[in-house]
């Protein structure tokens, strides 16, 4: 009688542990969920920054076609147009992004978030040298 009073004791006491494990990974997939969240409205946020200022080098690059030289033009819609092609690529890397699996994201998330600086850091240099020349 002994021996079961104290097995039972030990079942209880292991499904209680293992109950608090599933409370603690739940907590933590929730925060890891969260994080997730935040990062994606970040990299959207950023992603439309860089939207918007591609609309206007591609309204400033219009407004220019008539004083500059053709040369110039075409280098600068040249240049416009290879990063409206970025722009498109990360949407879509996004958008895999934003539906991944956890596991996935963990993989994925850096190299959107790199992808996204770096084209960041492309356009605003390319606005500078439009918008100061």
């Amino acid at each position: 009688m002994r021996r079961f009073t104290m097995m039972m004791g030990i079942v209880a006491l292991a499904a209680i542990f293992a109950g608090c494990q599933g409370d603690d990974q739940s907590s933590s997939q929730a925060q890891l969920e969260e994080k997730r969240q935040e990062l994606i409205s970040s990299m959207e946020g950023t992603l439309e920054d860089i939207g918007d200022k591609l609309d206007r080098m591609g309204e400033k690059i219009a407004d220019a076609s008539s004083s500059g030289s053709e040369e110039m033009q075409q280098e600068l819609q040249k240049q416009y147009d290879d990063l409206s092609d970025e722009q498109a690529k990360l949407e879509q890397q996004l958008d895999r992004a934003r539906n991944a699996s956890a596991d996935e994201w963990q993989k994925m998330s850096s190299d959107v978030e790199r992808s996204l600086k770096d084209l960041s850091s492309r356009v605003n240099r390319a606005w500078d040298d439009l918008t100061h020349d």
